[in-house]
């Protein structure tokens, strides 16, 4: 049959062994690993927070970066608001002097214009008074032509004409 409490329960001098074989092992790490693994893994702590402080102070660092740029980019927007304003300030004013220059232009082309269809005007109506009175004078001289009068009387009807041409106008 089979021993089952010879294969539930450890043999004590197999116990013994493995608990020294343990205690030994404890002893030589303690003896000889234990300072090592110690500096290691404080060395390993000390890396690691200076580690995390640089990430702290770049994060600070990025912060104080963004609002110096946010600032700047402010300013920049402010500056370009400004400069826009005053683009359209200047442009405004531009306009309004060419506007005035072009109305001074235009009235001094439409006075220009006047003057000359004036001038025109009067040399038509000077052309026109020449005109008729060279019609006149022919008609005067048909008619003349026609009808015996004497010099005295020639003279004193173109007077009487001249004055009531002259009432007239």
């Amino acid at each position: 049959m089979i021993d089952i409490a010879g294969k539930l329960f450890p043999n004590v001098l197999t116990l013994l062994t493995q608990l020294c074989a343990t205690g030994v092992i404890f002893l030589m790490y303690r003896k000889f690993l234990h300072q090592p693994v110690l500096r290691y893994l404080e060395n390993r702590q000390r890396l690691i927070e200076e580690e995390y402080k640089t990430a702290e102070r770049l994060k600070e660092s990025n912060s104080q970066q963004q609002q110096i740029i946010s600032d700047e980019l402010s300013a920049t927007r402010k500056q370009t608001e400004l400069l826009k304003y005053k683009m359209i300030q200047e442009i405004e004013y531009e306009r309004a002097f060419l506007l005035a220059e072009a109305q001074k232009e235009a009235s001094a082309f439409i006075e220009d214009s006047r003057i000359v269809i004036e001038r025109e005007r009067q040399e038509m109506m000077d052309e026109i008074k020449q005109e008729i009175l060279a019609a006149a004078i022919q008609l005067n001289e048909k008619v003349l032509s026609t009808v015996p009068l004497n010099e005295n009387e020639i003279v004193y009807a173109l007077e009487r004409e001249l004055q009531q041409y002259e009432a007239k106008h």
